[in-house]
């Protein structure tokens, strides 16, 4: 029989404490890579609602500009044709603009077309439109807006002014 071992030479609760510490590590490990890809995974999904969101809007002001352009060329004589409209403010939270413009819109048809773009959503929405009148390449923000005909074209300003 030999003496006491002392506690310097007992290692037998060393590997239950090492299994908790390893087993807490890789559950920490584990969980940051949910929360990080679940994040990703949002930011994704709010980048699409935004992109939704404009095209809808942008579908609404083009249907609204071809109006405008509509009961312009109907009215006998020449005259202002002002149609006050009102949109969301912001779209995922963000603010967004809303613009005419004389490009073709990436469509075979040659078109104007509404641009809605939103700064931090890094998206750009362009709706082609089918109207006859010139157009003003002016932008408004989003939500309350006058869109304008004043007897030579079509444009857009911000607020109900």
């Amino acid at each position: 029989m030999t003496g006491p071992r002392g506690l310097r030479g007992d290692d037998r609760g060393v590997s239950v404490a090492l299994s908790h510490v390893l087993t807490m590590g890789i559950t920490a490990v584990l969980i940051a890579g949910l929360l990080m890809g679940a994040s990703a995974m949002l930011d994704g999904q709010s980048e699409r609602g935004a992109d939704r969101s404009l095209e809808t809007i942008g579908e609404r002001v083009a249907s609204e500009v071809a109006s405008v352009d509509r009961l312009a060329r109907e009215d006998p004589r020449p005259g202002t044709v002002e149609l006050r409209v009102d949109h969301p403010d912001e779209v995922s939270g963000r603010t967004y603009s809303v613009g005419l413009s004389e490009s073709d819109c990436g469509t075979l048809i040659q078109s104007a077309c509404v641009v809605l773009s939103a700064p931090g959503a890094r998206t750009t929405v362009q709706v082609p439109l089918a109207i006859d009148t010139s157009i003003a390449s002016e932008s408004a923000q989003g939500g309350e807006m006058r869109i304008i005909y004043d007897g030579d074209e079509i444009r857009l300003e911000s607020g109900y002014g």
